[in-house]
Parts: structure tokens; C-alpha cells; sequence
């Protein structure tokens, strides 16, 4: 409990916020994207679709949350969390970027040395962008979930 007696913080509940409609844009975009992935004008349906109902949920629920959290001044734990989540945040998306980075080089390389033949291909043509929409993803969860379990247990 904090010192009000509300129990979850501000930045708690708010953290909560972001990774559950992190998580439910992804599921939707990754359900809708499934159903037919070489249809890009789904797969761009989607995202927007996830999107756009991903900010709107988040504004209202932000304000919601604004509205019953009171004041809290800022301290040092904060500062804490905030760095120590953004730092394996930051990790996982370096990672995931050197990673996606070699395979798009890897993937032209492959291209070039086919002379443009595309269809000899073993992975997607998108492959290397779709690894790093996932790592994009993935590190904004990780940043949100660390949030939530250092305010929970700290």
C-alpha cells in the first residue's frame, strides 16, 4: 500500500495499463494478420484498426486513472524503476535490431546472388521487419511488466 492507502500507485496502475493494451494490440493484430498474411491490405487494416483502438483505450483509461490516483511527489524509487525497466528494455531492442538488421543484410545478400529471384528465397521477403515490429513489441512489454513488478514489490 502507498501512503494514501489506495494500494496500487499511480505509475503502477498506469504501467498495468500500457502492458495490457500492449498486449491485447499485438494479439489483435497477430489474430487478424494470421488469417491471411499476404494480403496487405489486411495486415495494414489491422495494425491501424489495433492501433487506433489501442490509443483510445489508453487515453481512457489514463484519465480514468488520473482521476481516483492522488497526488504523489516523485522520489528516488521512482527514478529507480524507471531506469532499471528502461535499461532491459533497452537490451532486448538492441539485440532484436542487431539481429533484424543482419537478417534484412543477409536477406538482400541472398537476393543479389540469386539475381533478383525472390521466389528461391528461404525465409519471407518481410522477415527481417516483421522481427523487428516483434522485438518492438516485446521490449515495450518487458519495459511495462518490469514497471508493474518493481512498484509491486519495491
Amino acid at each position: 500500500m502507498n501512503e494514501s492507502g489506495t494500494g496500487a500507485t499511480f505509475r503502477r496502475r498506469h504501467a498495468l495499463i500500457l502492458l495490457c493494451t500492449t498486449l491485447l494490440g499485438a494479439g489483435v493484430v497477430a489474430a487478424l494478420v494470421t488469417r491471411d498474411p499476404t494480403n496487405a491490405f489486411l495486415v495494414m487494416a489491422a495494425i491501424g484498426i489495433a492501433t487506433a483502438a489501442q490509443v483510445v483505450l489508453i487515453i481512457v483509461m489514463s484519465i480514468l486513472n488520473a482521476m481516483i490516483s492522488p497526488n504523489e511527489p516523485d522520489d528516488e524509487r521512482d527514478a529507480h524503476i524507471a531506469s532499471r525497466s528502461t535499461r532491459y528494455s533497452v537490451w532486448i531492442l538492441q539485440i532484436g535490431v542487431f539481429f533484424g538488421v543482419a537478417l534484412l543484410i543477409v536477406q538482400q545478400l541472398v537476393v543479389q546472388a540469386n539475381n533478383g529471384d525472390t521466389q528461391s528465397m528461404w525465409l519471407h521477403p518481410l522477415m527481417g521487419v516483421h522481427l523487428l515490429a516483434l522485438v518492438a513489441v516485446v521490449s515495450e512489454v518487458v519495459r511495462y511488466a518490469t514497471t508493474a513488478v518493481d512498484y509491486r514489490t519495491q
